[in-house]
């Protein structure tokens, strides 16, 4: 049995006690039973956590873990990566690797406004460790080298963030940022870190609201620094994957981007805008190669206004050289032609000058990231499969 006071920071700073998340003894088959309940106080003053699933009102809402109804606490956990950290410095054995455990172990370390049992820390710009450091303990702990006493930091300094690759959370120029590290075992060959850079830049070009990138050298290897979208300058923003507001169960890959743009158009506050937007963005995967295009990867942030699309994040080629994306385009999960694109902006209620004019902004983005690449001192040599690919790609959607 387990039970967790959930907490909401919101973006003037103000933390709330919205509610109470608990989890029965698990079965012989695998299931523990979940449930939340919203606070009194939360129920006359506050809004839903998730406007598909978990209504502003009084009962409990019931579950099995954190699935449905009550993935939008699922969406606070971390994935692979936070995990493995978790189970390093916390001695986790096989038995105890659950959600409710790592509910319990992330605390206040949580991504987005939601905390547990207490509220989410504060933002704070004093850096206790070195960013050299930091990063040489997470890159030991990816090629499973024997870590030194730095690595017990990195709970508080990665143990949050999502995915399956070396990364750690930072304070940097007054800001947070999210440091996204080299992987030798993973790469292929490939920079990545350099490669997310030069896609992020391109990103930010079509679409301004993608969060501001740097690129550093940390621990002697490039490391891509990308700007936290979920902080405020006092609190946080309380945001939701598509996962969540799409009721997915198991992460199983069977939709398309039809289907992102259903949930938008029931949540978005100003559907026209985001639309557009996500169209922009489906159009920056098709020609980039983003395949790990997976409802995870998509978010809307709650904003003054209603519920808004969040920031892109997450966009980078793929380098294992998975030619289908996970969401479909229309029928197809394969590399899109124009006419595909056209049709999808169609349907979103884009007019067809519009569709036309966003495919030929990107591509005509994409279509210079071999010399942006070339810039950053990136070796033109060791990426040539992905850059033939991406020059494929973006014929495909210029025809």
């Amino acid at each position: 049995m387990a039970h967790h006071k959930v907490w909401i920071t919101l973006p003037d700073g103000e933390s709330h006690e919205v509610g109470d998340l608990a989890f029965g003894r698990a079965s012989a088959d695998g299931r523990c039973p979940s449930a939340f309940r919203y606070s009194a106080t939360w129920l006359r003053q506050g809004f839903s956590l998730d406007p598909e699933s978990l209504p502003l009102r009084p009962g409990e809402f019931q579950a099995s873990h954190l699935a449905p109804p009550l993935a939008v606490f699922a969406d606070a956990l971390p994935d692979m990566w936070g995990q493995h950290i978790i189970d390093l410095t916390r001695s986790l054995p096989i038995s105890q690797r659950t959600q409710e455990r790592y509910l319990a172990e992330i605390g206040g370390h949580a991504l987005g406004a939601i905390g547990f049992n207490r509220p989410v820390d504060r933002f704070d710009p004093r850096l206790t460790l070195s960013l050299d450091k930091l990063a040489q303990a997470a890159l030991d702990v990816d090629a499973g080298r024997e870590v030194n006493i730095e690595a017990s930091r990195l709970f508080a300094h990665g143990a949050s963030a999502g995915g399956a690759r070396p990364k750690i959370l930072i304070s940097f120029e007054e800001a947070a940022w999210i440091a996204k590290l080299p992987s030798p075992h993973q790469d292929r060959g490939f920079d990545v870190p350099l490669l997310e850079y030069v896609s992020m830049q391109i990103a930010r070009e079509c679409l301004p609201s993608t969060p501001e990138t740097q690129l550093k050298v940390l621990a002697g290897r490039n490391a891509v620094l990308i700007r936290r979208f979920d902080v405020a300058d006092k609190g946080r923003h309380h945001q939701l994957s598509f996962s969540t507001l799409g009721r997915e169960r198991a992460l199983n890959y069977a939709g398309g981007y039809d289907d992102l743009a259903r949930i938008l158009t029931r949540h978005s506050a100003d559907p026209r805008e985001d639309l557009s937007r996500l169209f922009t963005q489906a159009v920056l995967n098709a020609a980039l190669g983003n395949t790990d295009d997976h409802l995870k990867n998509f978010m809307m942030q709650r904003t003054p206004g209603g519920y808004r699309l969040s920031p892109p994040f997450d966009i980078v080629p793929n380098i294992g050289r998975n030619i289908e994306h996970v969401l479909a385009f229309g029928l197809s999960r394969y590399a899109p032609e124009r006419h595909t694109m056209m049709e999808l902006g169609l349907r979103w209620k884009l007019t067809a000058e519009e569709a036309a004019a966003r495919i030929s902004q990107v591509t005509n983005c994409v279509a210079g990231f071999s010399e942006r690449l070339a810039a950053a001192d990136g070796s033109l040599d060791a990426h040539s499969v992905l850059l033939s690919d991406i020059a494929t790609r973006t014929a495909r959607l210029a025809c």
